[in-house]
């Protein structure tokens, strides 16, 4: 319980500070000294709230990356306890970091070629940012080929309890399965599989065509869960606990 008291205490201060940055809304918000290599920086979309953080694409001489931040200690220790959990399930997972106040995945399709224009929003200035969607799942047509991988990956951050399953959440390479990234497991309780409602008739039949090898893999995680994880896994288990709509 001080662990939770703690970590509610440091998230309020953080984004107190967060309000109060002189720099939020610019280009200088991308933390140079953490990534001071780093070219060709492009924040990945517009904030929806104030206190949002932001998030970017850049590259490094390691490679492409995704950094979003400053997020809370909470979000952080999160991120952390579900990237290690993805590991011990044998999950897709993209070597999530931590680089201070800043969550750091493996870009896992060239940002690069994304159309490019200038936006702005009530918490942000005119920006650059990525004209079209980026890999994701919630384009219908992946259903027949990466069907199961996105039900499984859904399931999994309702297991957790990863209040946003917001399209930007899940990365799908040309060639590779389906990622979920920013998925802290902060064990809220969501009302729909998705943020919000989708068709049932397009979502229900690829349920139902996996279901056995849902259920199966769903079995095989109990042994790494516990507590309200494991009741939210159970709810998973009955076509009644996949709610679309």
């Amino acid at each position: 319980m001080f662990d939770s008291i703690l970590f509610r205490t440091l998230e309020k201060f953080e984004s107190q500070h967060r309000r109060c940055d002189p720099f939020s809304g610019t280009t200088m918000s991308f933390p140079h000294a953490l990534f001071p290599t780093a070219t060709n920086i492009l924040q990945a979309q517009l904030r929806t709230g104030r206190g949002k953080p932001r998030v970017w694409f850049a590259t490094t001489p390691a490679g492409q990356i995704v950094v979003k931040g400053p997020v809370s200690a909470m979000e952080r220790e999160g991120c952390r306890k579900s990237e290690d959990l993805k590991q011990r399930l044998g999950l897709p997972h993209a070597n999530m970091q931590l680089h201070g106040d800043y969550l750091v995945w493996d870009c896992l399709f060239d940002y690069t070629t994304l159309e490019r224009g200038i936006a702005s929003s009530p918490f942000d200035p005119p920006t650059e940012v990525p004209l079209q969607e980026f890999h994701h799942p919630w384009n219908d047509a992946l259903l027949p080929t990466h069907g199961c991988e996105i039900l499984l990956a859904l399931a999994f951050r309702k297991v957790v309890g990863t209040h946003d399953t917001c399209i930007q959440n899940f990365m799908v390479p040309p060639q590779g399965p389906v990622y979920s990234i920013d998925d802290p497991a902060l064990e809220k309780k969501t009302k729909f599989m998705w943020k919000h409602k989708v068709d049932p008739d397009v979502w229900g039949p690829p349920l139902k065509e996996h279901w056995d090898i849902i259920q199966k893999t769903l079995q095989a995680w109990i042994p790494e869960l516990e507590g309200t994880m494991l009741e939210r896994l159970y709810l998973l288990q009955q076509p009644r606990g996949w709610r679309w709509c």
